[in-house]
């Protein structure tokens, strides 16, 4: 850069630092509104603090997640991929080919049944491990919320994921065989895992969850397509399902993510090496620009913005989680959308250039709520479907066939009508014979389209000409 546009750039720089200071010495003066704020919402019973809000930090946690690490490193992972299995796979509208009625596990090319069994034979010591492990887990968490930057689990999403991955190619490679206990045990530690929890609640971490929620999901309907299941093994893994409701938590998500975010606004107005990390320059590191950035505009945010920067924080999330606690306390999920989407708007309503410049934080600690509701909503919906998928069979098996709607499911096989939580009513049923039968959801555009565009079907099985060994 020319030393005359330097030049100019630092004239420019300094009244801005004189006009900061000025600002700064003014904002000193003032009472803190900040603090005034913080004070209201605890004299409502609102906690902010992170260390108050989460579980108790436990070295037997730690010493827990190490181990289902250990036992998740056993795994293997080729000739043939895990998560290269395509469950549930739809090859026409509203039908689905099992994959364990597939010539091969995955493609031609990655090996045959006999050479997973084998690979699967050499993963049993760490699935038993695992299967062992997830039975229960101990109390507290493995978190420290007193250094929430630096804690990790041992356990951690990659390793969850493969995990995951693993189990479901478990219970295809069982089902191929006609073991049928073998399986259902895959599945039900599978929807254990499902049910792990303790990442200090924050939103990446019931993301991670709801993925492997539906993993589980398409391997229950991997599952319920082969014959011969009995209606104690079946009840068995209706119990398995039915503790998980992946929306019910959410408000105590919402709530630890704006006490990670108040965590990490002290962090960057008190520490300038973690501030210059996170509120980086979007340009090349080390240049002129750069070092404006971190010398001069960072230093005045933490003493002059950053205050005001978290309570525009805290007032947009204020609403959000008044919200999110009524809709999960009144059981109207699907009303968390519309709860979000008014937040979402009320967030960019106030993303002006001049508050984007002065208030940098806010906007990056609040995540697309929008998409976060919709995403576990439908995923809720489809644990909804399997638990009715679930309780149509035991009614078959009872009765010899499918009932005439869903109300004759419950109390016996279901606890209570099963919900579509995309628009607030009951999934949609129809039986088709004794034997057949569709189910859906609304979806997104919450409009039944008879089973296109955005519904969510649980789908018939398209069974191919294929001929098996008897086991």
């Amino acid at each position: 850069m020319k030393w005359s546009i330097q030049r100019k750039i630092l004239k420019f720089a300094a009244l801005f630092a004189l006009v900061a200071g000025a600002g700064i010495t003014y904002v000193s003066l003032q009472s803190d509104p900040l603090t005034r704020y913080k004070a209201r919402l605890a004299a409502s019973g609102e906690e902010l603090s992170l260390v108050k809000l989460s579980p108790p930090y436990s070295k037997d946690v730690v010493e827990y997640h190490q181990q289902l690490s250990d036992a998740a490193a056993r795994l293997v992972f080729s000739p043939i991929a895990p998560g290269g299995i395509s469950l549930m796979n739809r090859p026409t509208n509203g039908l689905a080919q099992p994959a364990w009625l597939r010539p091969t596990p995955a493609s031609p090319a990655s090996g045959t049944w006999e050479d997973f069994a084998i690979q699967m034979g050499d993963s049993e010591p760490g699935l038993a491990e695992l299967r062992r492990l997830l039975v229960s887990s101990p109390p507290g968490s493995g978190y420290d919320p007193a250094d929430p930057a630096s804690s990790k689990s041992k356990f951690d999403f990659i390793a969850r994921r493969k995990t995951a991955q693993t189990l479901a190619a478990a219970v295809v490679n069982e089902l191929h065989r006609r073991r049928l206990d073998a399986a259902l045990t895959n599945l039900n530690t599978l929807i254990a895992l499902a049910r792990f929890r303790d990442d200090g609640d924050v939103l990446v971490g019931r993301m991670i969850q709801v993925a492997i929620a539906g993993l589980a999901v398409s391997a229950t309907w991997e599952s319920l397509q082969a014959p011969g299941w009995t209606d104690a093994q079946l009840a068995s893994l209706r119990l398995a399902w039915q503790p998980l409701d992946l929306v019910r938590g959410f408000g105590r998500t919402v709530e630890m993510e704006r006490a990670y975010a108040v965590a990490y606004y002290e962090v960057f107005r008190t520490n300038a090496t973690e501030r210059r990390q996170m509120i980086g320059y979007g340009g090349r590191g080390g240049g002129f620009a750069d070092k404006l950035h971190q010398n001069l505009y960072l230093p005045i945010w933490a003493k002059a913005w950053s205050k005001r920067d978290e309570l525009n924080f805290l007032e947009k999330m204020e609403p959000l989680i008044q919200g999110v606690r009524r809709d999960i306390t009144n059981g109207s999920y699907h009303a968390l959308r519309a709860t979000f989407a008014e937040a979402m708007r009320g967030l960019k309503a106030s993303q002006t250039a001049l508050n984007r410049f002065r208030f940098p934080l806010a906007s990056m600690v609040i995540p697309n709520w929008e998409k976060a509701a919709t995403t576990l909503l439908r995923y809720e919906t489809q644990r909804q479907m399997a638990l009715t998928a679930i309780a149509l069979k035991r009614h078959q098996l009872k009765h010899g066939k499918l009932p005439a709607d869903l109300a004759a499911l419950t109390p016996e096989f279901l606890a209570s009508p099963p919900a579509d939580c995309m628009n607030g009513r009951f999934l949609i049923y129809q039986r088709l014979s004794d034997h057949r039968f569709t189910l859906r959801s609304v979806g997104n555009n919450e409009r039944d389209d008879q089973g296109a565009d955005d519904d969510l079907v649980w789908p018939e099985p398209e069974m191919p000409s294929v001929s098996l060994p008897e086991r």
